[in-house]
């Protein structure tokens, strides 16, 4: 399919494009407009989301790196996150983070081959092995330049890319109905839980009036107290709606968490997100009994409420509002004790809530079952993706070990 007349080479990157040639000068207008897009702007497949619009004055340090058209920006910081995204004349409107490397190719380089070499796994992995740092590892760009990349023959590299953008293309489209019918998965689930209060009285308590108090977790200097090893210590990212999850744990040790005793959790109690994704409520579970927490409201068990009752009502479109409407804070919400022991919620009988909570449980199984075999599709989707850009810079690789 692709001429070997001429021949192939690998060299490092920084013999085929130029890395940070521009950047934004610190003596900039302060009222001047920005789109800034950040690290965590880019998700693994190398899509970029809505960047945020800011005057430089109020723009981070970092908002710096400048880009052209045909270039890639790679993260050399968080490099775990695979984040390298092309970027086309939308993008060049806008700063980058300096968090960031922009790659630009020479006229020797295709920048979209470019951009897929530095997608595939081999050299994926080859960045994280030049990295350094455990929590926050991050890569030298120097180290970066020296990468090995294919340099197949220009016209090679043109159809290569062009394959490439067309079997992307189509994995892509595929993606994107995924993740419409998943999306309708979710509201379907939503739905579900809002319409199981809908058929009790219009009467609403406040909260305070129904549980066994209400409080908050550690909210200063919450990190003095992280340890490598403990009691779990919960943030508002281990709570996610009906659930709490493990991941990226932190820890406090036995004495520290004796000293916080006012914000220890029990099994049963509800812990609700206060900073940020304000309202996400979940039960505590047996594996963190005793355990604390950063920054979350503790709602206290009571024998007047179930407390999964609680957990799906907190849940429910008419908790959001209410608490979207008591939030404070112009660029993260805030949630706080107060608001809570305000929120109405319905109080009828516990063996009504009992009910409630079982036929919840029972056709919200069934609607996760499906939902949850709609990621893994997503999940397939995705590596098939990776796999085919891999395969095809590997297949260029091995012709290079070849000529």
């Amino acid at each position: 399919m692709i001429s070997s007349a001429v021949r192939w080479e690998h060299r490092p990157l920084k013999y085929v494009a130029r890395l940070n040639q521009q950047k934004l000068s610190d003596a900039t207008d302060p009222d001047r407009l920005l789109r800034y897009v950040d690290i965590s702007a880019v998700n693994r497949t190398g899509e970029v989301g809505e960047p945020q619009e800011l005057t430089f004055q109020a723009a981070p340090s970092r908002a710096r790196r400048l880009a052209l058209p045909g270039d890639t920006v790679i993260s050399t910081v968080r490099t775990y996150l695979e984040a390298v995204a092309y970027v086309d004349d939308a993008l060049t409107q806008c700063v980058f983070s300096t968090g960031f490397a922009v790659v630009q190719p020479s006229a020797a380089m295709d920048g979209r081959f470019l951009y897929y070499v530095m997608r595939s796994a081999p050299f994926i992995a080859e960045v994280a092995s030049r990295s350094v740092g455990v929590s926050y590892p991050a890569v030298n760009p120097s180290d970066l330049a020296s990468i090995n990349v294919p340099v197949p023959p220009l016209a090679a590299q043109q159809e290569i890319a062009h394959h490439l953008d067309q079997e992307v293309s189509r994995l892509d489209e595929l993606v994107r109905r995924k993740q419409q019918t998943f999306a309708l998965l979710h509201e379907r689930r939503a739905g579900t839980i809002d319409r199981a209060f809908v058929g009790f009285d219009d009467a609403r308590w406040p909260v305070k009036w129904a549980v066994g108090g209400v409080q908050v977790g550690i909210v200063v200097q919450p990190s003095q107290y992280y340890k490598p090893s403990g009691w779990p210590l919960l943030r508002g990212l281990n709570v996610k709606p009906g659930r709490v999850v493990s991941d990226d744990l932190r820890f406090i040790d036995d004495a520290d968490n004796q000293a916080q005793a006012k914000s220890r959790l029990k099994a049963g109690d509800v812990v609700v997100v206060r900073t940020g994704k304000a309202g996400a409520a979940a039960v505590v579970p047996t594996w963190a009994d005793g355990a604390n927490c950063v920054d979350l409201l503790i709602v206290r068990q009571s024998e007047r409420l179930e407390p999964r009752f609680l957990e799906y009502f907190l849940n429910s479109g008419e908790a959001i509002r209410q608490i979207e409407k008591h939030s404070v804070g112009a660029i993260q919400s805030h949630f706080n004790v107060e608001a809570m022991k305000r929120l109405l919620i319905p109080l009828p009988p516990l063996h009504t809530q009992r009910a409630t909570v079982a036929e919840l449980d029972h056709e919200l199984e069934q609607q996760d079952a499906v939902r949850a075999a709609s990621g893994r599709q997503l999940d397939l989707l995705a590596e098939r993706r990776r796999s085919l850009i891999t395969h095809t810079i590997e297949g260029t690789t091995r012709k290079l070990q070849t000529a």
